[in-house]
């Protein structure tokens, strides 16, 4: 049998509702939290002052320019974001 990552977090959120021992519930939690994170999600476009790409979780900018050739600069697009580790889609 195989499953999702979204169906794993899924069935750690809904058994942490039903434990009564705090720490335990407290790891359910956490496991949940995590394999929600693993899942890609799509950036979003913030309109600032510098166009940039968001991450759709904490809000950080996730995109960056590289200059690999003087003068010609070229957008990063990373799988993870380095300020919350949510994974990152950034295409439908």
């Amino acid at each position: 049998m195989s499953i999702t990552t979204e169906q794993a977090a899924a069935w750690f959120a809904e058994r942490a509702k039903n434990i009564p021992i705090p720490e335990t519930k407290a790891m359910f939690k956490i496991a949940a939290d995590a394999l929600k994170k693993r899942t890609p999600t799509m950036v979003t476009h913030e309109a600032t002052k510098y166009a940039c790409y968001t991450c759709p979780s904490c809000k950080n900018v996730v995109d960056e320019t590289t200059e690999f050739i003087p003068g010609q600069k070229i957008r990063v697009q990373q799988q993870w974001c380095k300020y919350c580790g949510q994974a990152l889609k950034w295409e439908d």
